[in-house]
């Protein structure tokens, strides 16, 4: 079965388990790797592409994140990861992220694509400024979560992000932010 074959509605399903033709006994981890153990790798990669397409942001970036990191996120002096951070909050404070609807019963859980953007980008930017911390970059780093966690604490206040349930849940960080920016604080 390749892509071209089914439609992204059928891929969900087919993660998720419920595609009707595909009993729920036969999702079993190890005779799934079983048999990609057996394909070649033109399928592997179509099965790939189709967990890509079906996994939300917080399941990609459990799953890629530091490989993606490794492999693709080019290394930033801290001028540069500076530079990121107030362009970030230049473009959060212009409303680049919000992204208002008509809320109702039906969708108050909706959480539109430029708020997932704007947690995205502000778990990178996390990232990299604890990243600065851990390298002996302290007053970069500083500077940055200052910005960054003053943007968290009024992201609703300033219309930075629309949802009904955004807050920091929705940041992905191996970091514990609000630690280092406190230990930086202290003059750690």
């Amino acid at each position: 079965m390749y892509l071209d074959d089914i439609t992204r509605e059928q891929l969900i399903s087919i993660y998720r388990g419920r595609y009707p033709e595909i009993p729920s006994g036969y999702l079993d981890k190890h005779r799934i790797l079983e048999q990609l153990a057996t394909q070649d790798k033109e399928q592997l990669l179509a099965w790939l592409e189709a967990v890509l397409i079906a996994v939300d942001s917080f399941q990609l970036e459990t799953l890629f994140g530091d490989f993606a990191r490794e492999h693709f996120v080019r290394p930033l002096s801290p001028g540069q990861v500076l530079e990121a951070i107030h362009r970030f909050r230049q473009d959060s404070l212009a409303g680049k992220y919000y992204a208002p609807f008509e809320m109702n019963s039906k969708n108050y859980n909706y959480v539109p694509p430029q708020t997932e953007a704007w947690f995205d980008e502000l778990s990178t930017w996390l990232g990299r400024a604890c990243e600065l911390a851990e390298d002996g970059e302290k007053e970069a780093a500083l500077e940055g979560l200052s910005i960054l966690i003053e943007l968290i604490e009024t992201m609703h206040d300033k219309e930075i992000v629309f949802a009904h349930d955004a807050s920091e849940w929705m940041i992905i960080s191996k970091y514990d932010y609000r630690a280092v920016y406190e230990q930086l604080l202290k003059g750690g």
